[in-house]
């Protein structure tokens, strides 16, 4: 390229703006800010803002810009000398021994409205979070005015009150879009929730669509909601309202506020009850795709389910279920009929039994007429014998879900025919659980039957039972058959450790992959004119086999003289 050529590209900001990119260092947040966009951006005044701007696009620590301003002293624990090039972050703290003057915020300022994204994740013992607050209060503006995402996660407290709520208002500007504040995951004791200034919080969420009135993503971490969250009414973008694990209880007023939200999107981590939400049946939430249940009971779900006007939910989660009246219960999944065009994912969980041994069949036929389904997750616990999945009722499931991608369910007996039956009709399934699996006398016979075509696609297959129980039949041809049939799914246990059918499931793996890795490199190999055969190669390498741990009782499954399958 010539020279008069690369001035051209050079100087369309989008192109050179593109280079920038690439350029850019990862990982972001580190302490020195060098590289070559540094370099580049000493070059001349025309790269020096796009390289810059790149460059402090995303901070993932405070230290870059603190150390911008003189009055920010820096210190190690134990009155370290803090120098320039020490990159130890994790362990320097910033303190004002004197107000800053205006000149003392040049730099700061110079690179500070270049952030548009700050993740920043610090616990007490490794960071001075007063500092923030000193921040906010020696400026009349905003600290980073372009800041369009904000990520802010403290180590765990046992009391969120104003000092962690005044360490993230300096940050809050009218043009975010993506809020989420809160603890740590890794810091957070579920058993021991944090306290709440309840005032403090109200005050807060009651002035965040006032300060951040773009905000289109917003997350609470870590932290029980007991408010009322009727402040969140005022945003006119907002499409993720996301209230985490913990979980926040919606009560009437505040599902009135929220389905009049006619942006919102996505809504995860709310509880519902039937005590908390009104009997208004006014429709709401007119363009909800996504719904989180983190707790709630079968009346508060069925009340929210009939609030939604939406056409286009696709998935709907609904996690930690108590107990309730069974026929609102089934009611729930009937309602869901409403949505089959656009739903494809389907989660209800509950630890209670407070269902029949039919219920559980009938939810899961209620949900035979969403024929997009490519998610459905049912675990329900129910009393009495599990019923029992015949070859024709699985082949009407893979007809209803023709897409279907994962599917676990809790209840149903398979039988070797049926789970065949339902799985060689659903080509793009890779992940599949069952609660029992029907063990014949005559695995052998059954072996015959069933077509030697495996399924490909499945990867994540479980069985959390055997009838009758893995000491009564031959595991290891349960598992051979488990084996040609399913060649590449993964045979280790979800939870905890796995049974004999699984571990035979896993030896029978380990030799397949030692003999193909041994047929791959031995195929080359002319022995009198002709290639070894698989009959020779396995009887070359059984002794090695044998001395594998755990592959002894499979090696008469493999040691006789009849030809090996064609895939090993």
């Amino acid at each position: 390229m010539s020279a008069l050529a690369q001035e051209w590209v050079l100087a369309v900001p989008e192109l050179f703006l593109e280079i920038c990119w690439y350029l850019k260092p990862w990982p972001t947040g580190s302490g020195t800010r060098g590289g070559t966009l540094a370099h580049l951006a000493r070059c001349c005044r025309r790269f020096m803002n796009p390289a810059l701007d790149v460059l402090w696009c995303e901070l993932e620590n405070m230290r870059p810009l603190l150390d911008l301003i003189p009055a920010a002293a820096a210190y190690l624990k134990g009155d370290q000398v803090v120098y320039e090039d020490d990159e130890d972050e994790d362990d320097v703290h910033h303190i004002f021994f004197d107000p800053p003057e205006e000149k003392d915020w040049a730099r700061f300022d110079f690179y500070g409205r270049r952030v548009r994204m700050l993740h920043f994740d610090h616990s007490p013992e490794y960071m001075q979070c007063e500092i923030f607050s000193q921040l906010a209060e020696c400026r009349v503006d905003h600290l980073l005015p372009n800041l369009r995402h904000l990520y802010w996660y403290h180590g765990y407290m046992s009391n969120l009150n104003g000092a962690f709520l005044a360490e993230v208002t300096p940050f809050l500007t009218p043009l975010l879009q993506t809020i989420c504040v809160g603890c740590s995951d890794d810091d957070l004791p579920r058993w021991q929730p944090p306290a709440i200034d309840t005032y403090t919080l109200k005050l807060f969420l009651h002035m965040l669509p006032q300060r951040c009135p773009s905000t289109r993503y917003l997350q609470l971490r870590g932290f029980s909601l007991d408010v009322p969250l009727t402040p969140f009414g005022q945003f006119k973008h907002l499409q993720c309202l996301d209230l985490d694990e913990d979980g926040a209880l919606l009560d009437g007023s505040t599902l009135d506020t929220l389905a009049g939200i006619g942006t919102l999107e996505t809504l995860t981590g709310i509880i519902v009850t039937k005590d908390s939400l009104s009997r208004s049946s006014l429709p709401g939430f007119p363009s909800l795709r996504t719904l989180r249940i983190r707790k709630g009971n079968p009346e508060g779900t069925f009340t929210l389910l009939n609030r939604i006007s939406s056409s286009s939910l696709s998935s709907f989660e609904a996690d930690d279920m108590i107990a309730g009246d069974r026929n609102t219960f089934l009611a729930c999944f009937t309602s869901l009929q409403r949505f089959s065009q656009t739903l494809q994912e389907v989660s209800y969980h509950t630890r209670i039994s407070f269902l029949k041994s039919g219920d559980g069949l009938s939810a899961l036929e209620a949900c035979f007429g969403l024929h997009h389904l490519t998610t459905l997750n049912l675990f329900m616990p129910t009393t009495g014998q599990s019923p029992a999945l015949l070859p024709a009722y699985a082949e009407s499931m893979a007809r209803s879900w023709p897409h279907i991608m994962e599917l676990n369910l809790s209840y149903g007996r398979f039988s070797l025919q049926s789970l065949w039956t339902f799985v060689s009709q659903s080509p793009h399934l890779h992940t599949f659980k069952i609660h029992t699996l029907s063990v014949p006398d005559n695995l052998g016979t059954v072996a015959k039957v069933l077509t030697t075509s495996p399924h490909q696609e499945l990867q994540w297959f479980s069985i959390s039972h055997y009838s009758p129980d893995e000491d009564k039949f031959d595991f290891v041809a349960l598992a051979a058959i488990l084996d040609r049939l399913f060649p590449n799914f993964q045979s280790q246990s979800w939870y905890g450790p796995r049974g004999k059918v699984m571990g035979a499931v896993a030896s029978l793996q380990t030799i397949r992959r030692a003999m193909t890795d041994m047929l791959m490199s031995c195929f080359i190999v002319q022995l009198h004119d002709k290639l070894l055969t698989p009959i020779v190669l396995k009887n070359k390498y059984m002794d090695t086999l044998r001395s594998s741990e755990g592959l002894c009782p499979l090696i008469p499954v493999l040691s006789g003289t009849e030809t090996l399958p064609r895939r090993y």
